[in-house]
This record gives C-alpha cells, sequence and structure tokens, in this order.
C-alpha cells in the first residue's frame, strides 16, 4: 500500500505572521529552526538528518506555523528525540543567526527585482495596511531582529492550539511516543492582536513603475470574509477553477494559449482566519497591459450572459472531481485534510459533500450563485517596467 514504508508527522500550532511582532521574526525562525540546540549544533543536526534522509520543513503562514516531516518509518523513533530539542530546547549561535539573516536579505533584494514580487507586496499593503496581513519584510528590521526576540517568540507559541498529525507506515507505539513527546506542550487557544482593515476599495487598475523588471505583473482580485462565513463555498470554488485555477482555464486558455502574453497566469483562493481574499495574478509581456485587461474583463463579460460552453464546464468538473478523489485517497491528502478540519472546519464529510454536489452542478447554478460574491473587483494593481 502506497506510503506503508514511509512516516508522516505534522505538527500545525498558531504562530504565523498574525502573531509575530514583526514579519523578519517569524522569517528567521523558519531559516532558524533546525540549525542547533542546546546539546546539538547546526553540523550535528545535519548529519543526523542526512543519516537518516529525513525531509524536514517549518512553514511559516499568515496565521499558523506547519512543521512537515517525513522519513521513512523505520527510522521514525530514531529521529523523533532530535524533533523534540529543536522544538523544546533551540539555541543557535550567533554566527548562525547572521548567516541566516544574510540569507534572507539577499533573497529579499532579488525578490525585489521582480515585479510581481513588488506587485503583490503593494496590493497586501493596500488592502490590509498596518494589520500584519500587509506587513512587509525591510532589511532595517531584518538587520534589528534579536535572537531572543525570536526565541521569546517561538516559546510564547510553540504550544497554542497544538493539532498533531500522523500517516504512513505508523504504529500503536509510535503513535504512543509521539504523544507522550508532545504532551509537554501547552495547549492553549489564543485570539491575535486586533486590527483594523481599511475601508477603501481600488475599482480600477493602479500602477507602480517597476526599474529593473523585464515583464509587467498584473493583479486583480476581492477581498473576502474568512471561509467559514462565506456562502456557496462549492459553487465559488468552481467558479475559481473556470475562471483560472488549472490549465485548462478560460484565462490560461485565452492569455496563455490562443495570445501567448503571458506564460503563467492564474486565479486562486487565498484563506486566513480572520480574513480571505481571491486574486487573478501572473507576469505578462510589457506592453501587452491594456490588451490582457481587456481579455479578462470580456471574460467576466462572458460569464456574466451566459457564453461559456457547457464542456469547459464538463471539464473542470472532471479535474475537480479527480483532486477530490486524490484527497479521499491518498495518505497526504487525509492528512492535510486533517488539518483543514482544525484550520477550517472542513472535515473529510465536506469533501464528500463537494463530490456528490459536483455531480450535479450546472452552468447556470455556478454562474448565479458565485457570480455575485466575486465580482465586482475591489482592487487592481499593474507593475510596469519603466
Amino acid at each position: 500500500m502506497e506510503g506503508d514504508n514511509i512516516a508522516t508527522l505534522l505538527l500545525r500550532w498558531q504562530g504565523g505572521i498574525l502573531y509575530s511582532p514583526s514579519q523578519s521574526i517569524a522569517f528567521l525562525l523558519r531559516e532558524l529552526f533546525n540549525k542547533g540546540t542546546e546539546y546539538k549544533n547546526d553540523k550535528e543536526i545535519a548529519t543526523i538528518l542526512d543519516k537518516y534522509g529525513v525531509e524536514i520543513e517549518l512553514y511559516i503562514g499568515k496565521d499558523f506555523f506547519f512543521l512537515y516531516v517525513n522519513v521513512l518509518a523505520i527510522h521514525y523513533l530514531k529521529i523523533l528525540s532530535l524533533i523534540r530539542e529543536m522544538i523544546f530546547f533551540p539555541r543557535w549561535p550567533m554566527k548562525v543567526v547572521k548567516k541566516a539573516k544574510k540569507k534572507i536579505i539577499q533573497s529579499l533584494k532579488l525578490n525585489r527585482a521582480k515585479a510581481y514580487f513588488c506587485a503583490q507586496e503593494l496590493v497586501l499593503e493596500k488592502i490590509f495596511g498596518n494589520h500584519p496581513y500587509g506587513w512587509k519584510l525591510d532589511e532595517t528590521t531584518i538587520k534589528q531582529t534579536r535572537v531572543e526576540d525570536i526565541a521569546r517568540f517561538f516559546y510564547k507559541c510553540r504550544g497554542r492550539d497544538l493539532s498533531v498529525a500522523m500517516t504512513g507506515g505508523i504504529n500503536q507505539d509510535m503513535v504512543k511516543k509521539t504523544i507522550d513527546t508532545f504532551n509537554p506542550l501547552e495547549r492553549t487557544a489564543s485570539s491575535p492582536p486586533l486590527y483594523t482593515i481599511p475601508s477603501q476599495t481600488f475599482e480600477t487598475p493602479f500602477f507602480l513603475t517597476h526599474e529593473r523588471s523585464r515583464q509587467s505583473a498584473m493583479i486583480w482580485g476581492k477581498v473576502l470574509p474568512p471561509l467559514h462565513r462565506i456562502d456557496k463555498v462549492p459553487e465559488l470554488l468552481f467558479l475559481n477553477l473556470v475562471l483560472g485555477g488549472y490549465f485548462g482555464s478560460l484565462i490560461m486558455q485565452k492569455i496563455r494559449e490562443e495570445k501567448g502574453y503571458t506564460y503563467n497566469i492564474y486565479s486562486r483562493f487565498i484563506f486566513l482566519q480572520k480574513f480571505s481574499f481571491w486574486k487573478i495574478s501572473g507576469d505578462v509581456k510589457k506592453g501587452r497591459e491594456k490588451e490582457v485587461i481587456e481579455l479578462v474583463n470580456d471574460i467576466f463579460r462572458q460569464l456574466r450572459e451566459k457564453k461559456i460552453s457547457s464542456a469547459l464546464y464538463e471539464n473542470t468538473q472532471r479535474y475537480w472531481m479527480g483532486r477530490i478523489l486524490y484527497r479521499l485517497s491518498s495518505a497526504q491528502g487525509r492528512l492535510f485534510t486533517d488539518f483543514e478540519q482544525a484550520k477550517y472546519g472542513k472535515s473529510l464529510n465536506h469533501y464528500v459533500n463537494y463530490y456528490n454536489k459536483l455531480q450535479k452542478f450546472s452552468c447556470d447554478t455556478i454562474r448565479e450563485q458565485a457570480m455575485e460574491q466575486l465580482f465586482p473587483l475591489r482592487f487592481a494593481c499593474i507593475c510596469l517596467q519603466e
């Protein structure tokens, strides 16, 4: 059976950007997580991880931390104590911290040379203002962040609303020892700081000159409530796929395949605890920005006027049904579904209901129930080369 030889551990706890005093602290924590404990230095940790072929990554989200560990099942118990050390007894030498800061600053400078990165930062800043969702990384804050500030943040959040999930080649002994390992972590729910969201909206595109970019980055979208407060979620997600959620979508076919104006343009939802937003984004050829805007607007008109072919809806339906079946059948799919249950209140029954409902969808049902939630758009950004 697939996954029987592999053990996967996933820890999730509150403590992303929303809970951090600054964005730099969360990013530095991700870089430093496996770089030292009170008992082992970074080289010793790297040697152990390489010896057992461990894949380990700390993901920093807007609302949560996710610690992902993947290893051969026969080695799982051998590396459990090391994971415990990294969580309970972190210690990062100053030279390692300086190296992590240098790496983040270099990455930031490279990204700032990309039009899309700057456009994304600007859009988030315009939407969320002083809210942590809109914070930008800056070199000065990274340099000024102290190692004790990073450690204090980690200690404070590492057991907050903790969830543990395991899958693959797991036996009862491994489950028991995992529970014993992480039980000392305090499981407390905590509310993030209160922030207000700017009330202004952006009905038309605005422009940003970017001197070093070779392309134009384009972003459209709309701010939405958190997932649990959105009506008609299946219809909304399905309409997103029709618009730009996969390779066969309208936006991808008309702008990339037919016109050749871009290599990559998609639409997607970003669901957060306090807010969500939907966006269309991609890089396009310089000088083709107005044509792309007209094409996107034309796609919206086709949706409103019921001019989308039933064949496209049927193809999208098959694509999404395949994705749902993967979630229901694969070990990793079920694992991440468990965490969606914890984060969004969605369970496996939720996906079964989606699957059943998909088979009854009609073009008119999708259009009527989802269009009113996505349109009109509320912000737009175009980042142009000078």
